[in-house]
């Protein structure tokens, strides 16, 4: 394996690349119901913009297009006159990652030589898609196809126009940033800013043509302009964000809440994905690599290129600035996630560069110790290569649900446990009361909406009467219960974790009430039942019409006894 001619090293990064998320993605592409698990929140969005009969007029629409940077969906519109959105979620994790390659090898390059670029391109794809090796509460980099995917490929093509000096290309990243992924423009202006009056190699970033400084100047303004006009007017329907103070009184920000920020531990509060550094997982691993990569180096192995260290000086400052004042709007590790995991690469890769070169002599000699350092990091990744996280599965229940599902009138609504609601949205395309990747408590109109029907929701499914159910139904006009058998099981209820803070506590206080586990939704008329295995049974609600029936209490069912079948 020679690198003599640069197109032998580009061949090498993209095929390894494209095959490595050929393997990682594999059961996604070969199983109809399966996506990634992020994309359970965007499907709302990419649905409508295909199909705008679809989610029109849900609540749980307007905040992801609040949510979603315009870039984003410029592109699912684009794209969505051609494929389907599941189609392009499943396929653009090879476009991504092909091209973070490609610039990973790039970088190496310039930093030192070919054989460093085609290790480093090697350690980011195989990083990219090791699930331990992610942020460790959800998958991996480019597999859920969102705005956070494009985030590490829009990070490397910066990291190497910065040390390029390519003024303009920079400027360019910055506004892709601002259209896809905003909370890395911040890191990246923070960064340049520091470049342009500290300078390095003597020369200041900003020392180029007046006009093409004037032209970065307008380009950070319309970006910065265009955040504020998105994220800082939300409608008066999803109110304003949560403060921090606010944030401290609210279960939802603790351990066994829906967006744990606060950790009493204090490993926890650093290491956590969140507030944390996310240092979990693999990553201590690699950082422990690095380290030990250091010791016979010593102090030779700290030099760097300076714009490497201002980039890192930026994440770490806008970290910390984050925990204080922005994070109401985006989570703290978020302006570390990326800079972080790629500095560390690139110190590696240098360190190992200069153990090879002060130690073999002969060129030939020297590039096979890289492809073994490629081949040894291959095998220390690939039990870590599968992009598990996923939502959906073909498990012929779930096959069957979804298939009837789909059947329904494209603006039928839909209740069910948040955790079955999230892949009904996905791959049934139907509105939902409530969902479980969309109740994040950031919003305060939103949210209230949003707690308000989930308490609602839980109340009437466990509750000892059916007439709770036709409330339910009733309040807000949904047509399908969708009854999740497990929901209801022995073991389930005995478990005691039924979702997240505060609901789980609101549930418990329910069971209470009802020692005899008789529950009001197994009381619903046969008639009602238009679906029903051994894993779900769907009642139609649209013919309720007994929310006065009082009693109504559960005599058809309960946990004591078997479970019903077809």
């Amino acid at each position: 394996m020679r690198w003599k001619r640069p197109v032998n090293g580009y061949v090498f990064v993209v095929v390894f690349s494209l095959l490595v998320t050929f393997y990682a993605q594999f059961y996604f592409l070969t199983h109809r119901y399966s996506a990634p698990e992020d994309v359970r929140e965007g499907m709302i969005w990419m649905a409508h913009q295909k199909d705008p009969a679809l989610f029109k007029d849900d609540l749980l629409l307007e905040y992801e297009n609040w949510k979603t940077p315009a870039g984003m969906k410029a592109l699912y519109y684009i794209t969505g006159r051609f494929f389907d959105p599941l189609a392009v979620v499943k396929l653009l994790p090879f476009f991504l990652c092909a091209a973070a390659a490609v610039y990973s090898y790039r970088l190496g390059t310039l930093l030192k030589n070919r054989n460093v670029g085609v290790l480093l391109s090697v350690l980011v794809v195989l990083n990219a898609w090791c699930r331990e090796l992610s942020f460790n509460y959800c998958a991996v980099w480019f597999g859920d196809a969102n705005a956070g995917a494009f985030d590490p490929l829009l990070w490397i093509m910066f990291f190497f126009y910065f040390l390029k000096k390519d003024f303009f290309k920079t400027a360019l990243v910055m506004a892709a940033q601002s259209l896809i992924y905003p909370p890395s423009l911040l890191v990246a202006t923070a960064a340049y800013g520091i470049g342009a009056v500290t300078g390095f190699a003597g020369k200041p970033v900003g020392a180029v043509a007046g006009k093409r400084l004037l032209y970065l100047a307008v380009v950070i303004a319309i970006a910065f302009s265009t955040v504020f006009f998105k994220y800082g007017n939300p409608s008066p329907r999803l109110g304003r964000g949560f403060t921090l103070n606010e944030m401290k009184q609210m279960p939802e920000f603790f351990p066994g809440g829906r967006t744990p920020l606060f950790y009493p531990d204090f490993y926890q509060r650093i290491a956590n994905s969140r507030s944390g550094l996310g240092l979990g997982g693999f990553k201590i691993g690699l950082l422990f690599a690095a380290l030990l990569l250091a010791i016979p180096l010593g102090r030779k192995a700290w030099e760097l290129p300076p714009a490497l260290w201002i980039i890192l000086f930026s994440s770490l400052a806008l970290f910390f600035l984050a925990q204080v004042l922005l994070l109401k709007l985006y989570d703290p590790e978020r302006y570390v996630r990326y800079p972080g995991v790629i500095m560390l690469l690139i110190f590696i890769c240098l360190n190992i560069d200069r153990i090879i070169t002060g130690f073999v002599h002969k060129s030939r000699d020297r590039t096979a110790l890289y492809a073994l350092c490629c081949a040894m990091s291959f095998l220390i990744y690939l039990p870590g290569l599968q992009n598990v996280y996923s939502c959906g599965n073909d498990d012929k229940n779930d096959v069957r649900l979804y298939d009837f599902l789909s059947q329904s009138s494209r603006d039928a609504v839909f209740a069910a446990h948040p955790a079955v609601m999230d892949d009904v949205i996905v791959f049934c395309r139907r509105k939902g009361l409530v969902s479980g990747e969309t109740s994040v408590p950031y919003l305060k109109n939103y949210y209230a909406q949003i707690s308000m029907r989930t308490g609602d929701f839980f109340s009437a499914y466990y509750s000892d009467s059916a007439a709770a159910v036709y409330r339910l139904c009733k309040k807000y006009k949904i047509d399908y219960l969708i009854l999740y058998h497990r929901d209801f099981s022995r073991d389930y209820l005995n478990a005691g974790r039924y979702y997240y803070a505060p609901f789980n506590e609101h549930i418990k206080k329910i069971l209470a009430e009802n020692p005899g586990r008789r529950f009001g939704v197994f009381a619903l008329p046969e008639e009602s039942i238009v679906f029903k295995d051994r894993k779900y049974t769907v009642f139609d609600c649209r013919g309720f019409n007994r929310e006065e029936a009082g009693g109504n209490r559960a005599e058809m069912f309960t946990t004591e006894e078997p479970l019903p079948t077809l």
